[in-house]
């Protein structure tokens, strides 16, 4: 048998198939089908559908949109603060009260050495202290990072080292230093 023969020899056998099926169906008689169908539990009938009559705009305009009775429940602030009870104003930004002066790294700790406006003399702090209402999260060789303290959510900011006034005198030019041939030398 040739492969060009096989389907319309597979085409054929299922047309014959079909006719079977089909001359089978018309052969039966038609009580044999009905007792079938009805062997499934029948559904009780459906209650006859009501019309939905949408309320005119006169109606839903004298409906209160909101409960007169119900009040949202009285937020309690502290005296003379705007703070919502239980949290704290986020701190004003660092810079403003205090001023990096120094980082000294070692071999085994970081620690920065910062004023706080109105101290007497400096603090130095390691990562993770609490200066003010802040906490030191990073110090970096130049800044230093710092959170609201109590917040792991807060956002940090950066604390650096203060730019020089354009008015503070700089440098001078370099002084002879007696008894240097180097810089006697004119």
């Amino acid at each position: 048998m040739r492969a060009e023969a096989l389907p319309p020899i597979i085409l054929a056998g299922l047309c014959g198939v079909l006719a079977l099926g089909l001359g089978i169906e018309l052969t039966l008689p038609r009580t044999a089908t009905a007792t079938i169908a009805h062997t499934a539990t029948a559904l009780p009938p459906l209650a006859p559908a009501t019309a939905f009559t949408p309320p005119s705009t006169t109606e839903l305009n004298a409906r209160p949109l909101f409960v007169a009775s119900r009040r949202p429940v009285p937020v309690e602030a502290a005296p003379g603060t705007d703070a919502v009870q239980g949290h704290e104003p986020p701190p004003p930004d660092p810079s403003t009260l205090l001023t990096l002066l120094g980082i000294v790294e070692g071999p085994g700790a970081k620690i920065a050495v910062i004023r706080l406006q109105g101290a007497a003399a400096p603090i130095r702090v390691g990562e993770g202290a609490k200066v003010d209402r802040w906490e030191v999260r990073h110090i970096y060789p130049d800044h230093v990072t710092l959170g609201a303290a109590g917040s792991a959510t807060s956002p940090e900011q950066s604390l650096g080292f203060p730019k020089p006034s354009p008015h503070a005198p700089g440098p001078g030019p370099a002084r002879p230093i007696p008894g240097n041939p180097l810089m006697n030398k004119h």
